[in-house]
């Protein structure tokens, strides 16, 4: 039998605003728990003035896994509902 899936999703904050100042912000887009597995997906934002280039913006999983597999996890959502939370967009 696999685990449970749950998911959060807070609230995620607006993008920063570009202004003078060093912009280097994570926010949490999602946690997703499996049993003992458990995983966050993030919104990295990026700019520094002195780059002269556009405000980057990404997102990133992480995943810690079971001691017996070194930290390694396979996610799966096997349940429509379950993915489309995951998959929406604030």
């Amino acid at each position: 039998m696999s685990p449970d899936i749950h998911i959060e999703r807070p609230e995620l904050a607006p993008v920063p605003d570009i202004g003078h100042r060093l912009v280097d912000e994570w926010a949490d887009y999602a946690g997703i728990t499996a049993g003992e597995i458990e995983a966050k997906v993030q919104r990295w934002c990026y700019w520094d003035p002195r780059d002269r280039a556009p405000m980057e913006v990404r997102s990133d999983a992480f995943a810690n896994g079971l001691p017996e597999t070194a930290g390694c996890a396979d996610l799966v959502a096997q349940q429509p509902e379950k993915r489309f939370t995951l998959s929406r967009r604030s």
